[in-house]
């Protein structure tokens, strides 16, 4: 019962985040670094992820412009016992000891180099690029209709060492694992 009642608190807080980023006029980004946050909470990351018990969390946003400023929102937060850091870069190789590697549609032409590079990394890759999943990103997020859904790779979150839970996958849209 109570599994049952954590799985609908958990898909009415994704539905209302994409319900108030359409009907109150959030910005997109805004919406998008909560459900990066949020998506943090369902992940596990192979041994060796953290330096010690004191490491942030640390998302990084690969990409230039506002997108990238609107996940300062989310800094400070905390995700396994564990405050959130935010960095913005500009350059794949400037990404250092990220557990979450958001990209920006800015390096949509970028993008398989940046999956090469971060693949064997434990690093969860997230973007709204069109297609990003089918290119090797693990998590998609995609706009259907005026909301906010997303895809998983669970074939790339395998690939990487991390464990997607079941909670998580059963609110996907699309689950590719091939």
């Amino acid at each position: 019962m109570y599994l049952r009642l954590f799985k609908y608190v958990v898909i009415a807080t994704f539905l209302a985040l994409s319900v108030a980023a359409a009907s109150v006029g959030v910005e997109e980004y805004q919406v998008k670094a909560v459900f990066t946050y949020n998506f943090a909470k369902f992940v596990d990351w192979p041994a060796g992820s953290f330096k010690g018990n004191a490491s942030p969390f640390v998302i990084t946003v690969l990409g230039s412009g506002k997108q990238a400023e609107t996940f300062e929102t989310i800094s400070g937060q905390t995700v396994k016992n564990r405050k959130v850091e935010i960095r913005n870069v500009t350059r794949v190789e400037d990404i250092g000891d990220s557990h979450i590697l958001f990209v920006c549609a800015t390096e949509q032409k970028h993008i398989k180099e940046i999956i090469n590079l971060v693949t064997s990394r434990g690093i969860l890759t997230i973007s709204d690029i069109e297609k990003f999943v089918q290119t090797g990103g693990i998590i998609g997020l995609v706009m259907v209709g005026d909301k906010i859904r997303f895809e998983i790779n669970l074939h790339a979150a395998n690939r990487s060492g991390l464990r997607i839970s079941s909670r998580l996958l059963k609110l996907a849209r699309t689950i590719i694992d091939e």
